[in-house]
C-alpha cells in the first residue's frame, strides 16, 4: 500500500528552499586584511608657539624728547618707514655750524692754493726765495686737512642728526609702544616692539629621549590650538643641539605651509611627528578593532570555512593607522576591518576586494 505525501510537491519545494535564502540573508559581505609583522612607528606628540621670523625691541640711537609719533600699536609698517621722531633743533643748528665752517676752510684751501701755484712761478722767474715757495705748498697741506677734518665733522653732525629719526628696519607689525609724545627717551630705552607675520615658524621642545629619534628632515602635522580646521603639513627646518638645562628639552624649528594665513605670532599649537619605535610587531589595521563595553577588545577573524570568528586580542603600540597586537591573532590569519560592527560569531563571510567598501549583509 502507497502512502500518499501529507504535502503538495509544491509545498515541499518551498521547504527546501528556505534555509538556503535564509544562509543568503545572513551573509556579511565584508573587507578584510592580513595580520603581518611591521617595524613599528609611533606618534609623538609635542606642543610649541607660533614664532616670528624676527622681533626686535627697538630703541632710539640717541637720547632726546619726543617730538612726532608716526605710528601706534597694530600698525603695519614697511622698512624704511618713519616710526618715531626726537626734537632735533639742537642737533640742526650743529649741522649748519659745521657745515659753515667747512665752507670757510674750503675758502682757506683755495687761497692756499693759489697763493702757492703763485709762488712756483715766482720761483722760476726768481723774484721769490724757494723756501718762501715750500712754506705755501705747507700751508696748502694744512688748510686740506683741516677741510678733511671739518667733512668729518659734518658727516658726524648729519648722522646724529638723521639719528633723531626712528625707521623700521623691516617690514612687521608693531605689536608694543612704549613712549608717548614729549617724555624723554634714553638711548637703550624700547620704545616699540616691531614684530614680522610674514614669516613665521612653529619651535616645539622635543625630550631628549626623542631627540634624535626626528629625522633633520623630518616631517610633522601641526594643529593649532582651539582651531577645528584642517591640520597643517610642517618639516623640520633645523635641530637645535642646545639642552634647555631645567627642562631637559631641545628646540626644533618647523617651517609651517599655512597658505591661509592661519597662523600668529604667540599661538599654540601641537606638532605630531611620526619616528619610528626601533622594533617589529605583528600589527592589524585599527578598524579592525572592536570595542566592548567591559573594556575588552575584540577582532573578527576569518575561520577556516569561511565564518566569522571572534578573538579576543592583547593590544600594544600604535603605529599610525596599524596597532600592534600581542595576543591574540597569528601571522596571516585574516581580520575582518569593514562590516565587522554586527557580525555574529559563526556567520558565513563573503570577502570583497580591499578596495571595494563593505556592503551590509543582504
Amino acid at each position: 500500500m502507497t502512502r500518499k505525501s501529507l504535502f503538495p510537491p509544491s509545498c515541499v519545494a518551498l521547504a527546501l528552499l528556505v534555509p538556503l535564502s535564509a544562509w543568503a540573508q545572513n551573509t556579511a559581505r565584508v573587507t578584510v586584511s592580513e595580520v603581518k609583522e611591521e617595524k613599528l612607528v609611533e606618534e609623538l606628540g609635542l606642543t610649541g608657539t607660533v614664532t616670528p621670523e624676527r622681533r626686535a625691541l627697538l630703541s632710539p640711537r640717541t637720547s632726546g624728547l619726543v617730538a612726532k609719533m608716526h605710528v601706534d600699536a597694530g600698525d603695519h609698517v614697511k622698512a624704511g618707514q618713519p616710526l618715531m621722531e626726537l626734537d632735533a633743533a639742537l642737533a640742526d643748528v650743529a649741522v649748519q655750524r659745521a657745515r659753515n665752517a667747512l665752507a670757510e676752510a674750503q675758502a682757506r684751501l683755495g687761497e692756499a692754493q693759489r697763493l702757492s701755484e703763485e709762488g712756483d712761478q715766482l720761483v722760476q722767474s726768481r723774484t721769490l726765495p724757494r723756501t718762501e715757495a715750500l712754506a705755501r705748498q705747507a700751508a696748502v697741506r694744512i688748510a686740506g686737512s683741516a677741510v678733511n677734518q671739518l667733512q668729518a665733522d659734518v658727516r658726524e653732525r648729519e648722522e646724529i642728526l638723521n639719528r633723531h629719526l626712528l625707521p623700521a628696519p623691516f617690514d612687521g607689525v608693531v605689536s608694543r609702544k612704549g613712549t608717548e609724545l614729549g617724555e624723554w627717551v634714553e638711548t637703550g630705552t624700547m620704545v616699540f616692539e616691531l614684530v614680522e607675520t610674514d614669516r613665521l615658524r612653529l619651535d616645539v621642545q622635543a625630550p631628549q629621549e626623542w631627540f634624535h629619534a626626528i629625522p633633520e628632515d623630518g616631517e610633522a602635522v601641526v594643529q593649532l590650538d582651539g582651531l577645528t580646521e584642517e591640520p597643517l603639513r610642517a618639516k623640520v627646518r633645523a635641530k637645535v643641539p642646545v639642552q634647555n638645562a631645567v627642562a631637559r628639552t631641545f628646540l626644533i624649528l618647523l617651517d609651517v605651509e599655512d597658505p591661509r594665513g592661519r597662523m600668529g605670532p604667540g599661538m599654540s599649537a601641537s606638532a605630531v611627528f611620526t619616528v619610528p619605535a626601533g622594533r617589529t610587531a605583528r600589527v592589524v589595521p585599527r578598524d579592525a578593532l572592536v570595542r566592548l563595553p567591559d573594556g575588552r577588545v575584540k577582532v573578527w577573524v576569518v575561520g577556516e570555512d569561511a565564518t566569522a570568528q571572534p578573538r579576543n586580542v592583547t593590544l600594544g603600540r600604535a603605529s599610525g593607522p596599524l596597532i600592534e597586537i600581542r595576543e591574540g591573532v597569528d601571522l596571516g590569519e585574516r581580520v575582518v576591518v569593514r562590516g565587522n560592527e554586527s557580525l555574529r560569531a559563526g556567520q558565513p563571510l563573503e570577502i570583497l576586494p580591499s578596495e571595494t567598501a563593505a556592503l551590509p549583509a543582504n
